[in-house]
């Protein structure tokens, strides 16, 4: 790919509580998201999670919320327009002790500036200050696969959770494959152990990042985890 064919936005993530209150009687994500509007973002998405914690807050899961409505979301907003530090601003005041922001840097393709040929100067949003440096950590797994007779996302879970990793959370996916090449996909009427599950951990560097190779050496072959470099934007300490 050449430099005529991406440009450099920032990708915020905020994990928040579904049944937070906000102002007016809006739920606090559909805040966020008419927020967002308001101030131009180019688009933004909103995950579902079955199960989550927050350090401040207790563990919840589908199974143990009846209407679950306090389970966690994750909602990611791409932006390229350099009008996502107002929207940062009015989301941490609206958040408050809800949930987490956090932003990295990402290339985002666009096929027009290769078929017209331009090179352009973008702004980078480098985040240089370490004192914000935060890690996200995924774990792809399935459903069924176990660690010592427990599904890996809870194991993990528990893992992290004895450590007070301050933002656990899991979502279940609608399909996906593997090292199998073979689909694997939800099923209407009952629970699949295939189902693709991706579990979200986030925190500080220092608070995160010595735990991760043991992590890793709990989920084992049972999946697969990455680690992406993030930068803290809420809550402070």
């Amino acid at each position: 790919m050449t430099v005529t064919e991406k440009h450099q936005a920032v990708r915020l993530q905020v994990g928040i509580w579904s049944g937070a209150e906000a102002r007016s009687g809006l739920l606090l994500y559909r805040r966020l998201l008419a927020q967002a509007m308001r101030i131009g973002l180019p688009g933004a998405t909103v995950v579902t999670q079955v199960e989550g914690g927050q350090r401040t807050r207790g563990f919840r899961s589908v199974e143990s919320e009846i209407e679950s409505n306090e389970l966690p979301l994750w909602l990611e907003f791409v932006d390229d327009t350099g009008r996502w530090p107002e929207f940062v601003e009015d989301a941490k005041r609206a958040i408050g002790r809800h949930g987490i922001v956090v932003a990295s840097d990402v290339e985002q393709f666009d096929p027009e500036l290769r078929k017209e040929g331009k090179r352009v100067n973008r702004p980078t949003y480098a985040f240089a200050d370490r004192s914000r440096a935060g890690l996200q950590v995924q774990v792809y797994t399935l459903e069924g696969n176990k660690v010592d007779g427990k599904p890996v996302y809870q194991a993990a879970a528990e893992f992290l959770r004895a450590r007070n990793i301050f933002w656990i959370s899991t979502a279940r996916g609608l399909c996906g494959f593997g090292d199998g090449r073979r689909i694997h996909k939800a099923r209407w009427f009952s629970r699949n152990s295939d189902i693709p599950i991706v579990m979200t951990v986030v925190d500080f560097r220092e608070q995160l990042e010595p735990h991760v190779e043991d992590l890793a050496a709990l989920v084992g072959d049972q999946g697969v985890v990455s680690v992406t470099d993030v930068t803290w934007l809420h809550p402070h300490g």
